[in-house]
This record gives structure tokens, sequence and C-alpha cells, in this order.
């Protein structure tokens, strides 16, 4: 997504930096300091969900989905569980 967003950049800047605006492009300005602000704020929010949600999962008690101790897990059980994703309670986010 991230590099979505500055391919996309380009075209928009295309619209919003016009000739008439020139030489001090405050309306250009304007909205390139409005996404660099939503980026910053997208970022923390992201930063702060998961660590809110790595210190719930450290929370639970550490067991699988059939209730066994995470010790007690064969390699194949664990590869199963990986296909759930983020879903699985062991799985922590990297901030």
């Amino acid at each position: 997504m991230h590099a979505m967003g500055g391919q996309i950049g380009g075209i928009i800047a295309s619209y919003v930096y016009l000739n008439d605006d020139a030489p001090r492009f405050i309306k250009g300005h304007s909205i390139l300091i409005g996404f660099v602000s939503t980026g910053i704020l997208l970022t923390l929010f992201m930063t702060t969900w998961c660590k809110r949600e790595n210190a719930r999962r450290d929370a639970l008690p550490s067991t699988n989905s059939r209730g066994m101790l995470d010790g007690e897990l064969t390699d194949e059980q664990k590869a199963r569980e990986e296909e759930m994703a983020e879903s699985v309670e062991w799985f922590r986010f990297i901030i």
C-alpha cells in the first residue's frame, strides 16, 4: 500500500500543483501536508494498536486452539495453525 500511495502521488501532484498557483503553490502544499499528516496519524494508530494487541495476547494463557500447551504441539500441528495467520494466539505483530 505504501508503494501504491507513492506512485499515485505523482498522478495527484499533476492536478494539485497548478501553474496558476505558482510560485507559492499554497493549495498543492496544503494537500500534501494533509496527506503526510494522515500518514503519520495512521502510522501512530497502527503502532499503538499492534502494541496493545501484542500485550493482550501476552496476557492470554499459553495454549493452542485445542487447549494444549504450546510446548505440546508437533511441527505438523504448528504448520496447520500457521495457516490461520494472525488469528492464531501465539502470533505477534512486529513493530
